[in-house]
């Protein structure tokens, strides 16, 4: 199961909503499977009226250097497309470290994807369809993972 504590990311009010996950090499649906050492985990909060994530990643014992997360369109057990671009390109030693910030999915501001006016309350009307992705210079397709309903 993903959720560590609080509530798993569920539609309803217009509040935002968060939860916390623990992203796992099981979990990871591309070929080999994901980075078996070490820990991952995340707090995400989604605000559906600002259609922003803000997110905060720890990490501890990974191989390679972290360097991008993103939250996926795609089912448990299926690799899909980027949904919101969290981080890219960036090299932060996979020994320890975090990312943290607030994304606006309407203000693509550097990342690689277009704007999306839609994009949290796609995530909040059914999580079950999205995933976080970490990946590392040693697992590019994805170190980690986490389905977030």
């Amino acid at each position: 199961m993903a959720t560590l504590a609080g509530p798993t990311l569920a539609a309803g009010t217009a509040a935002p909503k968060s939860g916390f996950f623990e992203l796992t090499p099981t979990a990871e649906a591309v070929p080999g499977g994901g980075d078996p050492r070490g820990e991952v985990r995340a707090f995400l909060s989604l605000d559906d009226p600002r259609n922003s994530v803000c997110y905060l990643i720890t990490w501890s014992g990974l191989k390679g250097k972290v360097v991008a997360a993103h939250l996926h369109r795609g089912a448990a057990g299926k690799t899909g497309p980027h949904h919101v671009d969290l981080v890219n390109d960036v090299k932060v030693p996979g020994k320890r470290g975090s990312l943290a910030d607030c994304v606006d999915a309407d203000d693509a501001h550097g990342h690689r994807m277009k704007p999306n006016p839609r994009a949290v309350s796609r995530v909040l009307a059914k999580p079950e369809r999205f995933y976080l992705n970490l990946h590392t210079t040693a697992y590019p397709d994805g170190a980690r993972r986490a389905q977030l309903g």
